[in-house]
């Protein structure tokens, strides 16, 4: 079974595609490659986009979450059309923040490079060009920094290399004649994005930036004003484009320093940056875990799973010095976020500190865990959903010693007790707040 598709979703190719608005009821048969087996995409949740066909990841299993939107038909309608205007054959296009790979599917067939910030998007974009029988597209999942002065040459984090196996500063440098450009909610996020889509490309690019409604931050006109001249187009579906014209000669888009959380009683000073999850504050529930912490048992390694800034993590390392403690986000930006808060509040010595950019843990494979320390988001992209937290409580089930334990800390209508009973066969109450509760369970005698 191929791991791009995770627990239920095998096939990487598709023979037939049905169409209709009985998508779910419909889309069965698959083929697999090399063979002519048929593979039932049993409780997939499929999504008929431009002819194609999409998954989410993690998959959304009572089918009620697309893997695209309106904001993706908005962007993929504009590109076509401007296409047919160009006289050029050759064109070289930039997409920013494709969710589930949307857009990479749609524009098979050009020079595409995707920057994501996301190891699940780019999971989800590998996934969904195999299933469509696209071509692969030079991903960027580097963390990309300009310094916080617009003078600063474009640098991409070390070890996270692109799809092409190239550089990832070479890949993202350009120059891109457009770009599709999927609108982030935070507005640090999207003036990060626009100094960067500034910086490469061509002084005739055309840039379409889109989102839903409800997610477009306040404000966007003016800061899309500060890339070039904006126009903006009639929206569908509660969605709205933008065509930018980025002007010749403009002045950098400069960025407000992300500032230094300073935590006195903890003794910590902890960096944010750009769409790093509670990077500018202490998240309630981050700080209901870590008072819980005390508690937890002896522990040799230990996994800080969705670290964000990685305090969850430093702070189980400071009680317990000499515990190997392992970094899991699927956000690059927040796993070097993470890594320079580890490097500015803990000492060099005690026990190993490893980083990972994943899917959850699904990608990784070391030796298992005494503990794992959650703090999940409830939503993705903005929607709400427990199918990214079902997937972390599934993942640290099978990457934990025996008699090892999975802490959790959720609001308490989320109801998490229920799904580690499920999962586990057991789950107590360890920590507490009038909005928030601790979980714990323990992992049986044999490893999962």
């Amino acid at each position: 079974m191929s791991p791009l598709f995770g627990e239920r979703c095998a096939a990487p190719y598709v023979d037939h595609v049905p169409v209709g608005w009985m998508r779910q009821a419909l889309w069965r048969t698959i083929l697999v490659v090399g063979g002519v087996r048929k593979t039932l995409l049993n409780q997939c949740s499929v999504t008929e986009f431009d002819g194609f066909t999409l998954l989410r990841r993690p998959n959304d299993e009572r089918g009620l979450l697309r893997a695209s939107d309106a904001a993706d038909e908005l962007l993929v309608a504009s590109w076509r059309r401007w296409r047919v205007e160009q006289a050029e054959s050759s064109v070289r296009l930039l997409i920013v923040g494709d969710t589930f790979g949307a857009l990479a599917v749609a524009t098979d067939g050009v020079s595409r490079v995707s920057w994501s910030d996301s190891a699940v998007s780019h999971l989800a974009t590998t996934q969904n060009l195999a299933l469509n029988g696209g071509r692969d597209v030079a991903y960027v999942g580097a963390t990309v920094t300009m310094g916080w002065r617009s003078s600063s040459p474009l640098q991409c984090s070390p070890g996270l290399p692109t799809s092409s196996g190239r550089d990832p500063a070479e890949e993202l440098r350009g120059p891109f004649d457009a770009v599709l450009w999927r609108l982030p909610r935070a507005v640090d996020v999207l003036r990060f994005q626009a100094l960067v889509i500034q910086s490469v490309v061509t002084p005739m690019a055309t840039v379409w930036a889109a989102g839903m409604d409800k997610h477009v931050p306040p404000g966007v006109n003016a800061h899309l004003a500060e890339l070039g001249v904006v126009t903006m187009v009639p929206g569908v579906k509660k969605a709205h484009i933008f065509r930018i014209e980025p002007g010749v000669g403009d002045p950098p888009i400069r960025l407000t320093p992300p500032r230094t959380l300073v935590i006195p009683e903890w003794s910590l000073e902890l960096q944010g940056g750009p769409g790093v999850f509670a990077g500018d504050h202490l998240d309630v529930g981050a700080r209901v875990l870590v008072a819980s912490l005390p508690a937890l048992g002896a522990s040799a390694r230990i996994a800080d799973l969705g670290c964000g800034n990685g305090v969850v993590g430093i702070m189980a390392r400071r009680y317990q010095p000499d515990a190997e403690v392992h970094f899991f986000d699927e956000s690059h930006a927040a796993m070097a976020v993470a890594r320079a808060n580890v490097e500015r509040n803990c000492s060099g010595t005690g026990g190993a500190v490893h980083f990972h950019v994943d899917d959850g843990m699904r990608a990784y494979d070391g030796p298992a865990f005494d503990a794992v320390l959650c703090n999940p988001p409830f939503h993705q992209h903005g929607t709400l959903t427990d199918a990214v937290a079902w997937q972390m409580f599934s993942d640290a089930r099978d990457h934990l010693a025996p008699g090892g334990e999975l802490w959790v800390v959720g609001n308490r209508h989320l109801g998490y007790h229920l799904k580690l009973r499920r999962l586990f066969g057991n789950c107590r109450q360890v920590g507490e707040h009038p909005k928030f509760v601790v979980l714990a369970a323990r992992a049986g005698p044999e490893r999962n």
